[in-house]
């Protein structure tokens, strides 16, 4: 198949371009940001910026798949990306005769929208839906993986602190495996799969923020950290200073940049109660204490393959 992927410079286009390419598949490949990924089709495209549904033709010749993957946390974007350059694309793929659309949410936009982030991304998903399309909504709740990106960022980089402060009234979060996206991916991809369709995509286990926290640090092989009893403001306090202190004091890069520059990998975040294939495993097992190297820029031990 010939496939457009918008967003593919994200965790999660990132992996579907890797998986669909290892699938044989032909992908087309749009993002704001240029991509130093050889042997790519890849075009630099601000949809944001773009309500002209005829500028999406000539992208879209010979498509017989779309998935928009793309995303804004903040900011004038959001409104730009999730909602009015989305609606172009998706008139652009009615226009084309394109039927299959596979969208990326997130999880909760179905309730009521509490943040600009929620709001967008509910009249996104609205916007698709109003199509003729075969469309598919897909929302995720937190997407662990090899990368360290977004909210499994935060996660290592607080089990990374010799203590854990416990934040009261959060609401527990349950993780899903970014391999298990991907796959949810390929199958509504496939000839009759089913269509018109929105899934939360959730791992089988519900946890608290502050255990996910420490499951990282079993994985990682470390020792449980002292948990500190705190009011909210207080832990919120804690959290700042200390993720400040250790990945961003000074002029330091950030963790992204830190990670290019020293070339390490960071090992996969699975649920241990859900069956993985062999290769997912080889990344869990770290070598020996003699082998690992250590990143001076990192704020974690990295464990390389």
């Amino acid at each position: 198949m010939r496939i457009l992927l918008v967003g593919r410079t994200g965790l999660i286009g990132s992996a579907i371009s890797a998986r669909l390419s290892a699938e044989g598949h032909e992908c087309v490949l749009v993002s704001r940001h240029p991509t130093a990924t050889p042997g790519t089709h890849h075009i630099v495209f601000d949809m944001a910026r773009t309500t002209d549904a005829s500028r999406w033709k000539g992208i879209l010749a010979g498509v017989d798949a779309v998935i928009n993957a793309a995303g804004a946390l903040q900011g004038q974007d959001m409104q730009g990306v999730h909602v009015a350059g989305s609606a172009t694309l998706y008139s652009a793929c009615e226009s084309a005769g394109i039927r299959r659309v596979i969208l990326f949410s997130a999880i909760g936009t179905d309730r009521d929208a509490r943040s600009d982030f929620s709001r967008t991304k509910q009249e996104g998903e609205a916007a698709l839906m109003a199509r003729n399309l075969d469309w598919v909504v897909l929302r995720p709740s937190v997407v662990v993986g090899r990368p360290a990106y977004g909210g499994s960022a935060l996660l290592r980089g607080l089990a990374s602190l010799p203590a854990l402060p416990d934040m009261p009234d959060t609401a527990a979060i349950q993780p899903v495996y970014l391999d298990d996206v991907v796959e949810t991916v390929l199958f509504f991809l496939q000839p009759g799969a089913p269509s018109r369709i929105a899934l939360d995509l959730a791992g089988p286990r519900q946890m608290a923020f502050s255990d996910a926290v420490a499951l990282f640090r079993r994985w990682l092989r470390w020792r449980p950290a002292h948990r500190l009893h705190l009011p909210a403001w207080a832990a919120l306090a804690f959290i700042v200073q200390e993720t400040w202190r250790k990945g961003s004091a000074g002029a330091r890069p950030s963790i992204r940049r830190r990670r290019r520059k020293c070339g390490a990998v960071r090992p996969a975040i699975p649920d241990p109660g859900v069956r993985r294939p062999a290769s997912c495993h080889a990344i869990l097992q770290p070598r020996s204490p003699a082998s690992r190297p250590r990143c001076r820029n990192a704020g974690l031990r990295s464990y390389t393959r």
